[in-house]
């Protein structure tokens, strides 16, 4: 849900899209947004406490899940376009060239598409793993002479 930007003024909203975009510091994004000349010190301060309000942190949160949900979409449609290419040229409907064969590796790449996931699952019959307790159980177990 989309926190409300009304209560923010036209220098907070500044402030807040340019820490969203994740290219300068908290410190440079006040000094932009609010055109101040102040000593570092000062500067860092006032940032940092501007940044803590809440409904300045509550629509930072919002822009920067905003810019995380569009990158997941463009990662998809990556991902998407690279398999539908491999698809149409594998069925015949296509040509790449040698050029665009590269591009869709590298696009594939970035998107994500060659991580593999590995899950490993050990399966065993309950006979096994009776077996098993059994011989842990035993090997706990104190013989009479131990117990004396």
């Amino acid at each position: 849900m989309k926190p409300s930007d009304s209560k923010l003024t036209p220098r907070q909203l500044s402030f807040t899209r340019l820490l969203a975009e994740g290219k300068l510091s908290t410190t440079q994004c006040y000094r932009d947004a609010y055109g101040t000349t102040a000593k570092p010190t000062t500067v860092q301060k006032l940032a940092y406490r501007e940044k803590k309000k809440g409904h300045v942190s509550r629509y930072l949160d919002y822009l920067i899940g905003q810019k995380e949900a569009a990158h997941r979409a463009k990662s998809l449609n990556d991902r998407e376009l690279t398999l539908d290419s491999s698809r149409r040229c594998l069925k015949g409907e296509i040509t790449l060239n040698p050029d665009q064969i590269a591009s869709a590796n590298l696009l594939a790449k970035a998107s994500g598409l060659f991580q593999h996931v590995q899950q490993t699952e050990v399966i065993s019959s309950s006979e096994e793993i009776t077996a098993m307790l059994e011989r842990k159980l035993s090997e706990l177990q104190l013989t009479d002479d131990e117990l004396h």
